[in-house]
């Protein structure tokens, strides 16, 4: 039999509490199961036609007595889509309810979501069945720049241990080891396209469990957050697929 590859929200969802998307290798069309965030691949799409996702920092904030002034929608119409991966991806949005512990959280704490839980989002799982591969991508908006930096140091700290525990939305549990969260700001930058995207900080984590390898990537753009999660069975040939950074640049690219 061969194996699926767990839901991407599996692990995003418990560690960064977004939503995720399954991908399973028997052929079979992918089914979503409640968690995270994907990106897209160098080389394939252009320039979104709707209003940018990411607020400038000369646009004003959305305070708890004023109306967000970006849409779900908005935000839907410049994620990352099935070709953006490769033929073979199926995509499909993601819902945004889910509200599971960070991996390295102890009993208790305040959940991302509800410790932070931001005025929209939206997201995208894309499964490729072919590689046993999968990408999930939401964006997060919050009221204002000061409150994204503290989501995004909460997340950090929710992540700062060598294993923990993710929390799928049906309450399955899957034991993770992490890897030290690595600055790739200076990476991203390196694509002039991103030049004038007003980049605060991005983060990058491994993690793996017994069967799956996985990727986090965590991007604040003024008032918002990028969370992506990579994830392919472990040996899974991933060659013929965009780079994970590749990926992460044009996400960036598409919500600006």
């Amino acid at each position: 039999m061969r194996r699926r590859v767990p839901a991407v929200a599996t692990v995003l969802v418990a560690l960064l509490g977004v939503a995720a998307c399954s991908s399973s290798s028997n052929g079979k069309p992918a089914t979503a199961t409640s968690n995270p965030v994907g990106s897209t691949p160098v080389g394939a799409s252009t320039a979104a036609t709707s209003p940018s996702s990411f607020p400038s920092s000369s646009a004003p904030a959305a305070s708890p007595s004023s109306a967000e002034t970006v849409t779900k929608a908005q935000i839907q119409s410049v994620l990352l889509t099935a070709k953006d991966i490769s033929a073979n991806a199926i995509a499909q949005a993601i819902p945004t309810t889910s509200n599971n512990p960070l991996p390295c959280q102890s009993a208790g704490e305040p959940t991302l979501t509800d410790k932070f839980p931001g005025t929209v989002r939206a997201g995208v799982d894309i499964v490729d069945n072919t590689a046993r591969a999968a990408v999930s991508e939401e964006i997060r908006l919050f009221a204002d720049k000061a409150t994204a930096t503290a989501a995004l140091a909460y997340a950090k700290a929710g992540l700062a241990c060598s294993g923990g525990t993710v929390t799928a939305d049906d309450g399955t549990k899957l034991a993770v080891k992490l890897g030290a969260p690595q600055d790739i700001e200076a990476s991203l930058l390196k694509d002039a396209k991103l030049a004038s995207t007003g980049i605060d900080q991005a983060y990058a984590w491994s993690a793996t469990s017994s069967t799956d390898d996985y990727g986090l990537v965590t991007v604040q753009i003024d008032r918002s957050l990028v969370l992506m999660t990579f994830v392919n069975a472990a040996g899974a040939d991933t060659s013929k697929l965009p780079d994970p950074l590749s990926i992460v640049e044009l996400a960036i690219e598409k919500g600006n």
